[in-house]
């Protein structure tokens, strides 16, 4: 399989373990959004290579530990288990190495911080006008924050990596 081909399917459902017997959290990751103005500003990386590298990029589109768990860290250190393990197993599962973690938290629901206790980076915010407003007609809607976990110390330069013909 390669990167092309692995790039269109790498959408899963993804638990770095158990917690205890019961399910104590969900967790989802999958492919990251085409553009993502804060993320785009944090990488700088030209038009062709973010074509070839948005598939390194993984999004956590959705983190839920279920309310009637009470175990202090978890969330915190769930994510930073996440961030050590999920590039191991996304490599084994669509052999395509993930450098960059990101999220998006809604403030008017949440202050993101399991994020920041786990070392996620704030980078900035969405526009607010969400994934469905194909034509760019709603704005502040409900912007969100958007983080980022780096996986690895040369995430930037492997993002901003061209491809030579």
């Amino acid at each position: 399989m390669d990167k092309s081909t692995a790039s269109a399917s790498n959408c899963a459902r993804w638990l770095p373990g158990k917690v205890s017997s019961e399910t104590a959290l969900i967790a989802e990751l999958g492919r990251s959004p085409l553009a993502q103005a804060a993320r785009e500003r944090w990488i700088d990386w030209s038009e062709p290579a973010r074509g070839h590298n948005l598939q390194q990029v993984v999004s956590n589109s959705r983190f839920l530990i279920l309310p009637w768990v009470r175990i202090r860290n978890l969330a915190s250190s769930t994510l930073a288990l996440a961030a050590r393990r999920l590039p191991d197993d996304w490599q084994a599962r669509y052999r395509i190495r993930p450098v960059l973690l990101e999220t998006l938290v809604d403030p008017a629901r949440f202050a993101g911080t399991c994020y920041r206790a786990a070392n996620w980076i704030e980078v900035g915010r969405t526009t607010g006008r969400g994934r469905q407003d194909r034509d760019h007609r709603c704005h502040d809607l409900s912007p969100k924050i958007v983080f980022l976990s780096v996986l690895t110390v040369d995430a930037r330069s492997c993002l901003c990596a061209e491809v030579v013909p």
